[in-house]
């Protein structure tokens, strides 16, 4: 049976965002094609007539999840005020208990960093571009564009992205808290010191 091209796209859509939020909360070993055609309610053949490996789902689904964070960072840091409200905002949006809890809608270094270090290169690639998009978001949102500016904000993505998988894997602790806010605090200072 023919599908129309609208038919097609959905379907695209429709698997691409379960895989991203499959990688997200279950980690890229423990997601199957099978199960994730399952989740997302199609059969497992299905899957080829649009991808041809588990990679190229987890590659697009990568890039899917990280545009939507770098989206809501974005809109956090368009927060009327100085650049000390735009930072508050960002790092409360990042730093938040909601993100710690519901990993397959956050941030998909923070949920899958550690399995980059093993991926192949391509994904190891989509990564490094995410973090440099995270810099030069910060850059922006701090008002800088020199060399400086630029080392804190890659000590700001490495702070965010580290607070917040330390605050995952200790979130039944009182610690998974205090880790959020220690790491929200210092993350102002960092942005706004002189």
């Amino acid at each position: 049976m023919r599908y129309s091209p609208e038919h097609k796209q959905k379907t695209y859509d429709r698997i691409v965002e379960h895989a991203a939020r499959s990688f997200r909360k279950k980690g890229v070993d423990n997601v199957s094609i099978s199960g994730l055609m399952a989740d997302a309610g199609l059969t497992h053949g299905g899957f080829y007539a649009h991808f041809k490996s588990k990679e190229d789902v987890l590659l697009v689904a990568l890039e899917r999840a990280l545009s939507q964070t770098f989206s809501r960072l974005g809109d956090a840091a368009n927060t009327p005020g100085g650049v000390p409200d735009r930072i508050s905002a960002l790092l409360g949006e990042y730093l938040s208990v909601l993100h710690r809890d519901t990993p397959d809608r956050g941030c998909a270094l923070a949920a899958l960093a550690a399995e980059a270090v093993r991926a192949e290169p391509r994904c190891r690639g989509v990564f490094a571009d995410a973090i440099e998009n995270g810099v030069d978001l910060l850059r922006k949102t701090m008002g800088g564009d020199d060399q400086e500016n630029r080392s804190e904000a890659l000590a700001l993505v490495s702070l965010m992205v580290g607070a917040m998988l330390l605050s995952r894997a200790t979130a039944d602790s009182p610690l998974s808290t205090e880790i959020l806010a220690a790491a929200r605090k210092q993350g102002e200072r960092l942005a706004v010191a002189d």
